[in-house]
Order: C-alpha cells, then structure tokens, then sequence
C-alpha cells in the first residue's frame, strides 16, 4: 500500500486501483507508465509507489505543476521522472516559450 505521500486519490477509483493492482501484483510485462496531464503528480506518485521497478513518465504541460513534482514527489520516488511537454491529435511542435529542465 502506498504511503501516506501518496494515498489513492478521490477520483476514478475503480479503473485506477485495477491497474495499480495489476501493477502491484508483478506479472504485467516489463515497461514504463506514462501519465500524461499529470497535472500535480497524484496518480503518478500513486503508481511510482505501487511500482517501484517501472519508470513512471509524468507528462505535464504546467511548468510549476513540474517543478512541484521534481521537489515534493521525486526525492522520495526516483522512479518518478516528471516532464514539461503536451501530447496532441496532431504531429507539431508548440513552443510555449518556455524550456524544459533536465530530467
């Protein structure tokens, strides 16, 4: 069970604990998870927990919402790696102005 850094948030509690059950449970191939719209790394923290030997990509278009992931969240989780950048229905690149940190 994840610690209190990260409890089970609020909201889609069904699919959300199936898939951290299927996580937890250890016969899921190998392979990363993504959260894309991490937003402020709940559910990404969340899943860093229940599995500590995946990579959890948090993909975040909010450069604050980043940068509170990187120093609330990932010192107790290296297997969390927060990122600034969008997903799209379209192959382009937005530039916000604004450029990513080094993960």
């Amino acid at each position: 069970m994840p610690p209190a850094l990260c409890p089970l948030p609020n909201s889609e509690l069904l699919l959300n604990t199936i898939v951290s059950g299927l996580l937890s449970e250890g016969r899921m191939p190998a392979g990363s998870v993504l959260d894309a719209g991490a937003h402020m790394g709940r559910w990404a923290c969340y899943y860093a927990t229940a599995a500590r030997n995946r990579k959890v990509w948090a993909l975040e278009p909010v450069a604050t919402n980043v940068e509170h992931m990187r120093s609330y969240y990932v010192p107790s989780l290296p297997n969390l790696r927060p990122m600034h950048g969008a997903l799209g229905s379209e192959a382009k690149t937005v530039d916000s102005g604004l450029r990513p940190a080094g993960i």
